[in-house]
């Protein structure tokens, strides 16, 4: 992992491409895991997209069963931060990162449900 961290680039797209070869998925394979477009994700590694919302960022870390310090350079890198949590739907983020290996995407997002939030990303039969 400290390999990771010290070869991680500096910008949100270059990040998620990195990491996303790390985890060893496709583009395809990360779309299945976190419900989210390849189109999407394609944008977003391309820099494309500018300002992922955290739901989408932390729904990434989720999929790709981010250690916490890799998740929380993604997230610094997407320019969002939980360092705050000031808010339930926050801390519910973290722990979920804290333990992205423990839960898919759609089990975070039936979390989130149940507590009166809304999901992290939706299972697509269409694109975001």
């Amino acid at each position: 992992m400290s390999k990771a961290l010290n070869e991680l680039p500096y910008d949100f797209g270059g990040a998620l491409d990195y990491l996303r070869k790390y985890r060893k998925l496709t583009n395809q394979g990360l779309s299945d895991l976190s419900f989210l477009s390849v189109e999407y994700i394609s944008k977003l590694q391309n820099n494309h997209i500018k300002a992922p919302s955290v739901q989408t960022v932390i729904a990434l870390c989720i999929a790709m069963s981010l250690q916490f310090q890799l998740s929380d350079e993604l997230l610094k890198r997407s320019g969002r931060s939980l360092r705050s949590l000031s808010t339930d739907e926050d801390m519910l983020y973290n722990l979920m990162i804290m333990s992205s290996s423990d839960y898919t995407v759609e089990e975070c997002n039936q979390i989130l449900l149940g507590n009166n939030l809304p999901p992290l990303t939706i299972k697509k039969d269409s694109s975001i």
